[in-house]
């Protein structure tokens, strides 16, 4: 149902295995308020109101379902298909209420998602022709809650897309990285060892418009940095976008959680850090605190201080 553009709020009827799939992944959402009851107790009988951010952690929230191979290895069942479903209502719903209550941001982006740029609001000034940026979203696999970037970069080549995600990110570039799309493997063949065969493709001089197709979207592929620790991450690009001005690029948007020290042991390494240094009576507490800094707030994240960053490729401390 479509919501009218001056109410903020969105009512979807969900029911089904849609339903079934919704209510499975509810309760990861952080500092849902509420929201993850309200859809526990829904019975799927009448529409239920979102308020328009909670519908924009929702497709957050099924974004992060649908790339998780440990939650559908196999993306042909009838419990992926569902949840894809109502993730792409959700979007859309989402999409055109965004697009009535906020014809500019203040990136000055246009969407062409659909083909379509929304006209400037300054009616009396030429438009400038667009840059196409891409946006993308980064979740670190395996991170509870998710630890994810969303990020604008213009069509750069996956070596600078590299350094973008090691600055949003938070990472210190001290370890290798690849990129697999599509079974193909990308990276920097002059430090990768053992990369001068056929298997693996320069990320140099490839750039983004040549892996992702002409008109796709959701289309994931996967980064991986530190490969002692294994980091790794799922990108999904989400859309292009036109930006009116080459400044705007690149920027951090948005954003969850700290980016975990750097060779603390991987995923689950940093998830046994975490469990330590939040409970003072673990017996490793203070070797903990001690090593990863008393000021350490996992929870830390600034999406301005992220673009300052992949705008001056420094390293996280600068």
């Amino acid at each position: 149902m479509k919501s009218p553009s001056n109410d903020n709020r969105h009512r979807l009827l969900i029911n089904g295995d849609e339903l079934t799939e919704l209510k499975r992944h509810a309760s990861d959402m952080p500092e849902s308020k509420g929201l993850d009851r309200r859809i526990e107790s829904y019975k799927g009988i009448r529409p239920i109101t979102f308020e328009h951010s909670e519908l924009g952690s929702l497709v957050d929230l099924l974004d992060d379902a649908l790339i998780d191979p440990d939650k559908y290895p196999d993306q042909t069942t009838s419990a992926y298909l569902a949840l894809k479903k109502l993730r792409d209502r959700m979007h859309q719903e989402y999409i055109v209420q965004s697009a009535a209550d906020e014809p500019t941001t203040a990136l000055s982006l246009r969407s062409t998602a659909t083909g379509k740029a929304r006209k400037s609001t300054a009616a009396s000034e030429p438009s400038a022709p667009l840059i196409i940026g891409y946006q993308l979203k980064i979740t670190l696999h395996g991170s509870k809650p998710p630890i994810w970037r969303r990020i604008l970069v213009g069509n750069c080549s996956l070596s600078d897309l590299h350094s973008h995600i090691q600055s949003a990110m938070g990472w210190w570039n001290y370890h290798l990285h690849c990129f697999q799309i599509n079974k193909q493997v990308y990276t920097d063949v002059e430090t990768f060892d053992g990369s001068n065969d056929d298997t693996y493709t320069d990320s140099a001089v490839v750039r983004l418009s040549d892996i992702i197709p002409e008109g796709e979207t959701k289309f994931k592929f996967r980064y991986e940095y530190d490969f002692g620790d294994s980091w790794e991450h799922v990108i999904l690009f989400e859309k292009r976008v036109g930006v009116e001005s080459a400044d705007a690029l690149p920027a951090c948007i948005a954003g969850a959680g700290a980016c975990p020290p750097e060779d603390c042991g991987g995923i689950w390494g940093y998830s046994d850090i975490l469990a330590a240094i939040q409970n003072k009576n673990h017996e490793r507490h203070e070797e903990f605190r001690g090593w990863i800094g008393r000021s350490f707030d996992p929870e830390a994240f600034d999406a301005e201080v992220a673009t300052r960053r992949m705008r001056s490729g420094r390293s996280p401390t600068v």
